[in-house]
């Protein structure tokens, strides 16, 4: 998952310095198979509880994911040829918040079943 992360970090970087349509569509390709990934861990291991579940701690987690690459689609469909600083820097900050609130909760537990 660092790996991951980190090849998330370098994308969304690319997008400060370019901030072109062609960026932001790698940050959304980069995103979502980092997300995907994420969400079989998840699965596979059980963590979370039952996506069913009102209060379920793995539905939460995806649906934030689903909001962050929604975003991101809401943006791409403007088609304006710079992308919008202010948009930039909010991703940027859901990005991190997202795994201060998300991915820290979960980290070391797949870490664990991930070495089994």
């Amino acid at each position: 998952m660092d790996a991951e992360h980190e090849g998330c970090v370098q994308v969304l970087n690319k997008l400060v310095q370019e901030r072109s349509t062609v960026a932001l569509c790698a940050v959304r390709d980069e995103l979502a198979e980092h997300f995907s990934h994420e969400e079989h861990l998840m699965s596979k291991h059980g963590w979370g509880g039952d996506t069913n579940d009102h209060f379920s701690a793995r539905k939460t987690h995806i649906e934030d994911h689903k909001r962050i690459l929604a975003s991101i689609e809401c943006e791409l469909r403007m088609r304006s040829p710079s992308i919008n600083t202010q948009f930039i820097q909010t991703l940027i900050k859901d990005f991190q918040e997202h795994g201060e609130r998300y991915d820290s909760r979960y980290a070391d537990f797949l870490s664990q079943r991930e070495e089994q």
